[in-house]
């Protein structure tokens, strides 16, 4: 798809009013990509009412939100300026468990998710979201739809769909609200079938976890199949930037990033064809960037802590959630001309980082350096702790030796044809990539070869830690 024809779909949201919401009563809709820059002023109005709205919302309905803002004026705040003044929370705050937390009737509630916590002690974290909770974020991520295909072409959703409020179930109504066609793929089994599948809808669009987007890039161009994808949206991992450019040069393609987390309601930020920052979700949320130590706000232009306060979430508002991730607010306006702020992409966690062989590794570094090779589809990074050893498989498109066909063959049968047009002639010349491969210290390589994409991560990517002996003797390098 041309920039020219991306410019004019993000540019052609339009701001809109939209109708009050159940609990607060209030509610303004607007592009959540480009409100015009003659309505900033109104957007930081609208936010401070919402905010305020929210504020006096979770203290009449939440055991834990009338401690938590005891406080806080019963007017609530006089501008944005004093948002820092509101204590901040973090994770912990779901040990308090979800009746303390909810705003509205157990009634109400139409989606509870639950997420695993990363520390021995934690508790699960529940998160409850009500209808209009939820229709938000259909709203968001319709208009972010727009910027991948047209009314009435297909998107490929590769998200597991079949969980109603799910992720890949939001984007699907997404879809299907801003006119395309949804396509529910999920998780990819199959290469050569979901080929067979974007090519008989003609997709147009596709969404899904940047790995396994960027994997299936890598295999179509190496069975040299031609697919019409005009738009990319990757979301719920690290986005490096060789995966990303990799995916845009195979396809001849855009490529948005998008930042979002269950807590902030699915929906966070979203870059425009520009691709300098990601535009913040500022009808629904506020954002700030403050000191990971001290808690004290950070400048724009200086990375810190990304802290999220939602704006009219009925269900479980949240109010300076500390999300862990680290970005940075940018400065100046972006050539699109949005007047959002944008933040940089995210910076892994320190929680994210291993130490072996005395040098720090994370996985968006590994990403930065593995995804650049050609011919690497996917990559494991497990660390082994009795050896101090950073194990990295590397899986190679191809077989170790590919094999010659033969000049007299026999005819496929007519239903054979489609599966053998797939996967005839590949090119060789993308199997040669690790003759440069990096040398780390305290890593050891092994090399998997497969014709078929076998992931290693069903969703998120991170360095885990090796369990038990390991028996099997690959080749490594």
């Amino acid at each position: 798809m041309g920039f020219s024809r991306q410019k004019e779909r993000f540019h052609s949201v339009n701001f809109q009013q939209g109708t009050g919401m159940t609990q607060l009563a209030y509610s303004y809709k607007i592009n959540p990509l480009q409100p015009p820059a003659a309505e900033l002023r109104r957007l930081r109005a609208l936010q401070l009412t919402r905010l305020n709205a929210t504020i006096a919302h979770a203290r009449a309905h939440s055991r834990f939100y009338q401690q938590h803002l005891a406080g806080v004026a019963p007017n609530g705040l006089a501008s944005l300026e004093d948002l820092p003044t509101l204590p901040l929370m973090d994770a912990g705050v779901f040990n308090h468990g979800l009746e303390a937390l909810l705003c509205v009737s157990p009634a109400e509630v139409s989606r509870i998710v639950t997420l695993e916590t990363s520390g021995a002690t934690g508790e699960p974290k529940r998160v409850a979201f009500t209808a209009a909770d939820q229709q938000a974020t259909r709203d968001y991520f319709a208009a972010g739809m727009r910027m991948l295909a047209d009314a009435g072409e297909a998107i490929a959703v590769l998200y597991p769909c079949e969980r109603p409020g799910g992720l890949g179930a939001l984007l699907l109504e997404a879809c299907e609200q801003m006119g395309a066609r949804p396509l529910a793929i999920g998780i990819p089994n199959s290469f050569a079938a979901l080929a067979a599948s974007l090519g008989r809808e003609q997709a147009r669009g596709l969404v899904g976890f940047p790995q396994h987007v960027f994997s299936f890039a890598r295999w179509c161009e190496y069975n040299r199949i031609k697919l019409k994808i005009s738009g990319v949206l990757l979301s719920a991992d690290n986005v490096a930037a060789t995966l990303r450019n990799e995916i845009a040069r195979i396809w001849n393609c855009d490529v948005f990033e998008h930042f979002g987390m269950t807590e902030s309601g699915y929906g966070g930020a979203v870059d425009c064809p520009h691709h300098q920052g990601l535009h913040v979700r500022e009808s629904d949320l506020i954002v700030e960037v403050i000191d990971p130590l001290s808690g004290q706000p950070r400048a724009s232009g200086q990375w810190g802590e990304l802290v999220i306060s939602t704006l009219g979430r009925e269900a479980m508002p949240l109010l300076r959630y500390r999300t862990g991730d680290h970005s940075r607010l940018l400065t100046g306006t972006c050539p699109c001309g949005s007047p959002l702020k944008r933040i940089s992409s995210v910076r892994p966690r320190a929680a994210e980082q291993i130490i072996a062989g005395g040098q720090t590794y994370s996985m968006a570094q590994l990403e930065e350096s593995l995804f650049a090779l050609p011919g690497v589809l996917d990559f494991k990074a497990e660390l082994d702790d009795r050896a101090s050893e950073l194990l990295i498989t590397v899986q190679l498109l191809g077989d170790p030796e590919p094999k010659q066909e033969s000049s007299e063959q026999c005819s496929p049968k007519p239903d054979e044809r489609r599966d053998q047009q797939l996967q005839r002639q590949p090119d060789q010349s993308i199997q040669k990539p690790l003759l440069q491969l990096p040398q780390w210290p305290g890593t050891r390589t092994i090399i998997e070869y497969s014709p078929e994409f076998r992931p290693y991560y069903p969703a998120k990517r991170t360095i885990t830690r090796l369990p038990g002996v390991r028996t099997a003797s690959p080749s490594s390098q």
